[in-house]
């Protein structure tokens, strides 16, 4: 990773137990506060806020983590078949361009990606984005190797990994030009938790944009939502309808876009 692009991230991070700032310590490969009691290291690229922390949920995504891209990509023909029945399509890339069309290619600001996941729907994008910082955020160190993989076998140099909490995210109030929560609201535990959090961390009039599953829009998919949240932890009750998750968004947001496409909600919005 560049020293100067971290050096331009630099005053942004927090540490979310004490708020104080963190600084890079290059030398060190570290991140610290000022008087250096509180110190995260670098371990193969990424920054682990969260420690030693493993609970059910982080480790649900490190366990499926290597056969997140053949499910979520139907690289079998039985996956198609049942994404169709269940989800009502077998191409995510039908909510997800439509996602990250939302970003201008020519975007200079800096970019929270959470749940990053494995990069799988971004890297395209984001080697495009030459201009824009990234920050990726998982649960999952397993989910942010393959990520970080993938991201650097594209050349991307402008992107730093954490691994932190998104109901409590290491970054300062006000810091964030643009956030993007793809397939993340249905998995966060405490999700009005979650969303005030990426609100707060958000600037003024700054964008964000994401896709996530609503219930109400197929029952089978509901059953297995249900199932899935009980049995292996990738999805987490409770789930909101469109409608719930629109009322819930206006009380931060001027909504832009908001529609739906089979189960998925894709949205546009501001913070006021």
């Amino acid at each position: 990773m560049k020293k100067q692009f971290l050096e331009e991230l630099e005053g942004i991070f927090i540490d979310p137990k004490s708020k104080q700032t963190l600084i890079f310590n290059s030398s060190e490969n570290i991140l610290q506060t000022k008087d250096k009691r509180i110190k995260y290291s670098e371990t193969n690229g990424i920054y682990d806020i969260l420690g030693d922390l493993n609970n059910s949920e982080s480790a649900a995504y490190d366990s499926f983590a290597h056969q997140f891209d053949p499910w979520i990509t139907n690289s079998r023909l039985y996956l198609k078949l049942i994404k169709k029945i269940t989800w009502g399509y077998t191409d995510d890339t039908i909510y997800t361009k439509k996602v990250l069309d939302m970003i201008p290619e020519d975007f200079e600001g800096v970019i929270l990606d959470v749940p990053v996941g494995t990069g799988i729907f971004t890297v395209e994008k984001y080697t495009k984005l030459r201009k824009a910082k990234i920050i990726a955020i998982d649960y999952s160190i397993e989910m942010l190797k393959i990520a970080k993989k993938r991201y650097e076998e594209a050349g991307l140099e402008n992107v730093i990994y954490l691994r932190a909490d998104v109901c409590n995210l290491p970054l300062k109030t006000d810091s964030i030009d643009l956030v993007i929560v793809m397939n993340g609201i249905e998995s966060f535990k405490d999700k009005i938790k979650s969303i005030q959090e990426m609100t707060n961390v958000l600037k003024k009039e700054g964008k964000f944009i994401g896709c996530t599953y609503v219930r109400g829009k197929k029952k089978i998919k509901d059953f297995f939502s249900r199932i899935s949240s009980k049995r292996m932890g990738l999805v987490l009750e409770p789930f909101y309808t469109e409608e719930e998750l629109i009322q819930l968004l206006k009380l931060f947001f001027n909504i832009k876009k908001s529609y739906t496409i089979s189960t998925k909600w894709v949205f546009e919005a501001f913070k006021i």
